[in-house]
């Protein structure tokens, strides 16, 4: 996908340490799409304790990714990244010490992730119908 993409997907950005996913966000940003983070304003990892109707994932979450460098300890700081996958919410992980810019490979693990899913509900559809009953494809419609 290019700049110009016309599928513009909501992407919830966790960060392992606050403010070490800005350089991505503002790429993922500058392409069009839609950054969501769990943390509250003070840095904590959730803003749903206070506040459970902010929760990013009250709502489609097209990818979450965590940004986490491999010298960084796991912490309370990544819980968006356990939710998201609770969620069923395609998910990857960056390293910022290593990636430059990863807003082409966000778009196509999307992609992907999507296409897996799409493939997941045909499949079950078509196993409750007799056989050779009838072809079944799915798309998800924004």
């Amino acid at each position: 996908m290019t700049s110009q993409s016309p599928h513009r997907m909501r992407v919830m950005l966790v960060e392992s340490d606050v403010g070490s996913g800005e350089e991505f966000r503002d790429g993922w940003t500058r392409r069009g799409h839609a950054v969501v983070s769990c943390n509250d304003e003070d840095g904590g990892p959730c803003r749903s304790v206070s506040r459970p109707s902010e929760c990013p994932l009250r709502a489609h979450v097209d990818l979450a990714v965590l940004v986490s460098s491999e010298s960084t300890t796991s912490g309370l700081n990544e819980m968006g990244f356990v939710c998201a996958k609770r969620h069923r919410v395609p998910t990857m992980t960056i390293d910022p010490e290593v990636a430059d810019d990863e807003s082409g490979l966000i778009e196509s693990q999307a992609t992907v992730a999507r296409r897996r899913v799409e493939a997941a509900y045909a499949e079950a559809v078509q196993r409750r119908l007799p056989p050779g009953a009838a072809t079944v494809s799915v798309h998800r419609l924004e």
